[in-house]
């Protein structure tokens, strides 16, 4: 069952491995860099099948890996077993301590299908299932979404009012709320959702401040590059790991094209919403 108390349970469970994390992506020099943390996207947006979190703990141990499962998995789903000196990667587990995988190299048996050698390939439009979910799930944290008609170069915006406003919500609902996200009506599908999960990113990573109960945190007054860099890579996260590819992976790449130094991002502040979104895509609160 999918209830916003689930989500306290969420961040309770991270809280302790906030500052670590954050720390151990500071001092990694090999993430220092704009080309880098890109090809670290990259690796994340591959393994759908595992927490952002755990995508990080894989790159961690290995970048080079191409696909992971249990020794279990691997026999019973792509009839393969593991090789006797394969050496196994620690991942989180469920509900337990962690889990042991291996790398698609360290196993041997029967041909892999293609669909494991190409992660990246498109798998078309957002499902109507992902979109209304987050809709209203969107709604359930009273964030107001609004379709307007904008300039072609404007693909929407969050904001966030000194006084509350009166929206139409679900159902004819009315739903009164600081918080509202605005999204151009002449863009396709694909591009709408990956404004909305962009501007999604702003408001739970803290960026517009909180309100009194809000779970997220506030960070309104970290630095606008900072901002952004978050934002579109909760974005280009969410959506490439669905197989949909939008305007942050553009961003993204010209920033690895330069290959800057980083802002001091949050890392952990990336993986949490990416996973906190995602989850509001596949099930619809109640």
């Amino acid at each position: 069952m999918y209830k916003q108390a689930s989500f306290i349970e969420f961040v309770e469970e991270d809280q302790n491995n906030r500052n670590t994390l954050d720390e151990l992506f500071a001092r990694a020099n090999a993430y220092r860099q704009s080309q880098t943390y890109f090809e670290l996207l990259q690796f994340i947006s591959r393994f759908s099948q595992y927490s952002p979190y755990n995508c990080f703990l894989l790159h961690l141990q290995n970048p080079k890996i191409t696909f992971v499962a249990t020794p279990n998995q691997w026999k019973r789903k792509f009839n393969r077993i593991v090789k006797e000196r394969a050496h196994p990667l620690i991942i989180l587990a469920p509900m337990g301590p962690v889990l042991l995988v291996y790398d698609l190299a360290d196993t041997e048996g029967d041909p892999i299908p293609d669909a494991l050698r190409n992660p990246f390939a498109a798998r078309g439009e957002i499902s109507k299932k992902v979109w209304g979910n987050t809709f209203e799930n969107t709604l359930k944290d009273k964030i107001a979404i609004v379709n307007e008609e904008m300039s072609s170069l404007t693909g929407g915006c969050a904001i966030r009012y000194e006084t509350p406003r009166r929206y139409q919500g679900s159902g004819g609902k009315e739903l009164e709320t600081e918080f509202a996200i605005k999204l151009n009506l002449d863009l396709p599908q694909n591009s709408r959702y990956g404004t909305l999960v962009h501007e999604l990113g702003h408001i739970y990573s803290g960026h517009l401040g909180k309100r009194k109960d809000d779970w997220w945190p506030d960070r309104h007054s970290i630095d606008d590059s900072v901002v952004e860099l978050e934002a579109e890579s909760i974005s280009y996260l969410v959506c490439s790991r669905l197989g949909i590819k939008t305007r942050s992976h553009e961003y993204l790449a010209l920033k690895a094209k330069e290959n800057i130094k980083l802002p001091p991002i949050s890392i952990d502040n990336v993986l949490r919403v990416t996973g906190w979104i995602t989850k509001m895509g596949e099930k619809r609160a109640i």
